[in-house]
């Protein structure tokens, strides 16, 4: 008997134990998932390896440069007489089409994202000096030209091979977009009287008004998620930047301010927007960055006495090393005034922005890599899914679904074992005490 109680004591521990250790292995998961730090706007950290290219006058002409996102590290990547303006990025981020006259007129050029082997991708005799746009697999670059007479959207491959026009506007077409799909191209007509938005396909069929205002709308830049589009208006009296649907409804005004605002780009995580304002003067970069659902700010990100212009955000990338560019061309003629932008709006108003970066940034500077911060929640949404996150009530918070996961697990894990244990309790222990 003895015997027998030492064991049904034994067996009454290892319940006891088995059933401390499913409650300690659940409590242990339930505090992980708590201590996941959660997810908002105000806390995103911006990823040191976005650079935005930008063109600058401030060596004099008009050259391409690129910098960190925080407006740090500035560094040029042309360097001669001509004018280099209208930087864009390829999907990849290995290099940046831009228009140069460093030949004579407008054309498109191609380098590497440091500066590196410099390649002509159109040879016409005529204006080609919209901003080219990569289509989102890298293969063909959209942009406009007057080599048919008036300004027209053509498409070509990356090598500037097989050229196709796309709209036949007798008033112009400019300023295309590709959406991230690859299936349509945003851009900007005058075929209805006054600058419009529309969007077609990437063949150039099926074309669609988006804009019904009298006022100019133009310059349509396509978010990263293919769900809207940022533009410029002149609805309200000044140029402006708005934002809208991608099928034109749900129009949101996002800067206000009493100069011109002007050339949106999308950050890759589609929480920031670069513009170009002239509110201190003379033109400059800013970014706009929605904080949360009623707060937004705008950081100043270039400060210079010259035109600061054509920001094109970078997709998240690897820095790739530096490169000194060297005066490989002097042109004999002089820009023509469709490239030369001007600053000659006066701010009424003094924007005090929540970071001003000065102009000592050394380029030295090495970025290192950080974590890609999570998605911005979608307001109207209750609960879904974004990437590798659920959004739960709109923008407050973001639980990470592997963390998630591994919390039911442990649950799961636990409550299976607290049956375990209630079962050797009632099946062998508990009738032995009677």
């Amino acid at each position: 008997m003895r015997f027998l109680s030492t064991c049904l004591n034994i067996g009454s521990n290892f319940v006891i134990a088995l059933r401390a250790s499913a409650l300690l292995v659940a409590l242990l998961f339930l505090v992980l998932a708590l201590l996941r730090p959660a997810s908002s706007s105000a806390q995103t950290p911006m990823p040191a390896e976005e650079r935005i290219a930008f063109a600058s006058e401030r060596d004099g002409d008009a050259e391409i440069y690129v910098m960190n996102a925080d407006g740090s590290d500035v560094t040029p990547l042309t360097n001669n007489s001509a004018w280099d303006t209208r930087p864009s990025w390829s999907p990849d981020g290995r290099r940046i089409a831009f228009v140069s006259d460093r030949d004579g007129d407008a054309e498109i050029y191609v380098m590497n994202a440091n500066g590196s082997e410099v390649d002509r991708l159109t040879h016409d005799s005529v204006w080609d000096g919209s901003a080219p746009t990569w289509s989102p697999d890298g293969r063909r670059i959209a942009f406009t030209s007057h080599r048919d007479g008036d300004a027209e959207i053509y498409v070509m491959n990356a090598d500037g091979s097989e050229v196709m026009r796309l709209t036949y506007d007798s008033p112009g077409a400019f300023s295309p977009s590709w959406s991230p799909d690859g299936r349509r191209i945003a851009f900007t007509s005058h075929r209805d009287g006054d600058a419009e938005i529309y969007v077609m396909n990437a063949d150039g069929s099926g074309v669609e008004r988006l804009t019904y205002d009298p006022a100019e709308d133009s310059s349509p830049s396509w978010s990263p998620d293919g769900r809207r589009i940022a533009f410029v208006s002149s609805r309200e009296g000044d140029s402006e930047i708005f934002v809208m649907n991608a099928d034109g409804s749900g129009v949101e005004r996002l800067t206000y301010d009493s100069v011109e605002d002007s050339s949106p780009s999308w950050s890759p995580d589609i929480r920031r927007i670069a513009f170009v304002s002239d509110r201190d003067g003379d033109a400059e970069i800013y970014v706009w960055r929605r904080v949360s659902n009623d707060v937004t700010e705008e950081l100043h990100l270039t400060d210079n006495s010259v035109w600061d212009g054509s920001p094109s955000w970078s997709p998240a990338l690897t820095p790739t090393p530096a490169h000194t560019p060297t005066v490989t061309h002097t042109p004999t003629i002089t820009p023509t005034p469709t490239h030369i932008p001007t600053a000659t709006h006066t701010p009424t108003i003094t924007l005090t922005p929540t970071h001003t970066p000065t102009a000592t940034h050394s380029p030295t500077h090495t970025p290192t890599a950080t974590p890609t911060p999570m998605p911005d929640c979608d307001p109207d949404e209750i609960f879904s899914a974004k990437n590798q996150y659920i959004c739960i009530a709109g923008n407050d918070y973001s639980i990470d679904i592997a963390m998630l996961g591994i919390t039911v697990l442990g649950i799961i894990a636990s409550i299976i074992l607290w049956i375990i244990g209630t079962i050797i309790w009632f099946t062998m222990i508990r009738p032995g005490r009677v």
